[in-house]
């Protein structure tokens, strides 16, 4: 008799390149999907949910329609590349504890990334101003905690490396504000994150948009509350 009862089996829908990572397939979408297949027709070692192939990479290429098997992914070497693909970078930034979030972000958190800079005017003039300069920013990894430093190991500093995932331009853009300005980082909402107009807040547009805080004419008199 036939055994005709149907499996579970992974597929490939496109070329996938030795070293792809499955965990940037499973972002994408349809690279990959659990089909059903007779018995008789399952690959030894086949891999019935993409979840088996979280963190690996792809061992050689594989082409569409190929079951996928536990022989075709592996560990990554380099668990943070298997983040990456395409124009995507991976670039570590160094911050001090409050403005890196030091001990709160964690890898798999997204950010927004502000800089501040003091810029000089046309007239000579120097003037500060602080921008979002990139949304939503994957966070690849992060300390866990901030370094303990002074006498008996009491207070936090010193500066530590957050990896962020960037694209080729940011990754312009990110290293230029580290190395010339301030840069700071915001934990987003994990769902329903909103995200305003962005536009530079400078002195003047912080104060002239600040309600006037009205001083009293005289002083209060003793024991008045």
């Amino acid at each position: 008799l036939t055994d005709t009862s149907m499996q579970k089996a992974v597929v490939a829908d496109r070329l996938i390149p030795k070293g792809a990572s499955a965990d940037v397939l499973a972002r994408d979408g349809a690279t990959l999907h659990p089909t059903q297949v007779g018995h008789n027709q399952l690959k030894a070692g086949a891999v019935a949910s993409t979840a088996q192939l979280q963190g690996l990479v792809a061992t050689r290429d594989i082409f569409p329609g190929e079951q996928i098997t536990t022989a075709d992914f592996t560990r990554a070497n380099q668990p943070i590349l298997t983040q990456v693909q395409g124009l995507d970078r991976a670039l570590s930034v160094s911050f001090d504890s409050s403005h890196g979030l030091i001990g709160q972000a964690r890898a798999g958190d997204f950010v927004d990334v502000m800089a501040s800079f003091a810029a000089q005017t046309s007239g000579g003039a120097t003037q500060p101003f602080t921008r979002v300069i990139m949304r939503d920013v994957l966070v690849l990894s992060a300390p866990s905690s901030a370094k303990k430093t002074g006498i008996g190991g009491g207070g936090s500093g010193g500066s530590q490396d957050v990896v962020l995932r960037v694209d080729a331009r940011q990754m312009q853009e990110l290293a230029f504000a580290a190395d010339t300005g301030k840069v700071w980082l915001a934990l987003r909402p994990k769902t329903g994150a909103q995200d305003p107009p962005i536009s530079a807040v400078t002195l003047g547009r912080l104060l002239a948009g600040s309600t006037p805080v009205k001083l009293p004419t005289t002083s209060p008199k003793a024991g008045h509350r």
